[in-house]
């Protein structure tokens, strides 16, 4: 479900005005967005454009916007949607470079950036795209704003780099793994939050109530992602299983499966980690981790991310925003791709 049909789902309990103004919100952002993917060099529109057109949830602006409404209703609705629309361009950055990484082919169905352009030129335009970022954070001028998106910005760069240091480590531990979620997702989605409170010069304890909102999703979010990598549906996440451990990138439940699954068991993963294994070898690991509880586990700890987060909002003044990033948590946690 994207930000905006999440929006518009809940037109009986907003009243028709408010969906139909932040959908509008959206759209604007969808503007800046286009505008942004636009280049006097033919290689990064052609970058740009594709993975803008693959499509998302546009969690990040949708956050941007409902949190600021959420502190005061007669938020800049336009400034807001621009600030929104600068955080999706640093998470395209990211995939575009996340797919060079990952050699991957495709994004939701569609041909990735470095297929169509090579991966240099993929990479290269993904610095295009942060860099346009940037620009408008520094046409925005808010010293403040451009202060705490730089810091989230360095969090999930180096958030990724973290995460390719530690692959092929099938010992992970629990404190590395939760290292890397909270730098690299759960940065980007407390900062959308935060920036929503800065732009409406909101009283600290709103700031830090969205701040805590933020990181809790961020993480539970992650959370649900790395669950889908063992049992999603390919049709509604739009990327086949088992990636994660493919490539040696142990997540939640493997770390769980180490706990819960057999020594014997356990070691025979443990050897086609970081490998290539067969569906069949593959589908017994998850079966594995399915009879053992661990992704019921796993989705025990998103559901207690989710708790904190929906706890933090009780400090917020109650309004109808207020209840929207409640639902847009539950849709984005309990999702099924």
């Amino acid at each position: 479900m994207t930000a905006a049909q999440i929006l518009l789902s809940l037109s009986d309990d907003l009243g028709a005005a408010v969906p139909t103004e932040l959908s509008q919100a959206l759209d604007l952002v969808e503007d800046v967005l286009t505008e942004g993917t636009r280049s006097r060099v033919e290689l990064v529109e052609t970058a740009a454009t594709s993975t803008l057109r693959a499509g998302g949830k546009r969690i990040r602006p949708a956050l941007t916007l409902v949190s600021a409404l959420a502190c005061r209703t007669d938020a800049d609705i336009a400034r807001t949607a621009t600030l929104g629309a600068c955080l999706e361009m640093v998470h395209m950055a990211t995939l575009m470079h996340d797919d060079v990484i990952d050699g991957s082919a495709t994004r939701r169905g569609r041909p990735t950036a470095g297929v169509l352009v090579g991966t240099e030129a993929a990479v290269l335009s993904g610095d295009v795209l942060l860099a346009k970022a940037m620009n408008i954070l520094a046409l925005d001028g808010d010293i403040e704003v451009i202060r705490l998106v730089s810091s989230a910005v360095v969090a999930l760069a180096e958030g990724e780099i973290l995460e390719i240091q530690v692959r092929g480590r099938f010992d992970l531990a629990e404190h590395e793994l939760d290292q890397v979620v909270e730098m690299k997702t759960a940065a980007l989605l407390r900062a959308c939050c935060q920036i929503g409170a800065l732009v409406t010069s909101a009283p600290a304890r709103h700031f830090d109530a969205l701040s805590e909102f933020g990181a809790c999703v961020g993480r539970a979010f992650q959370a649900i992602d790395d669950i889908l990598d063992y049992v999603g549906n390919p049709a509604r996440t739009g990327k086949a299983v088992g990636q994660d451990f493919r490539e040696g990138q142990a997540t939640m439940p493997l770390l769980l499966y180490r706990e819960k699954a057999s020594a014997e068991h356990v070691a025979w993963a443990e050897q086609r980690f970081g490998k290539d294994p067969s569906e069949q070898d593959f589908g017994q690991i998850v079966d594995l981790m399915v009879s053992s509880g661990c992704i019921e586990e796993a989705r025990r700890r998103a559901d207690a991310e989710l708790d904190r987060a929906l706890a933090a909002l009780g400090l917020l003044p109650e309004s109808p925003y207020r209840n929207l990033l409640e639902t847009m948590a539950l849709a984005l946690v309990r999702r099924e791709g």
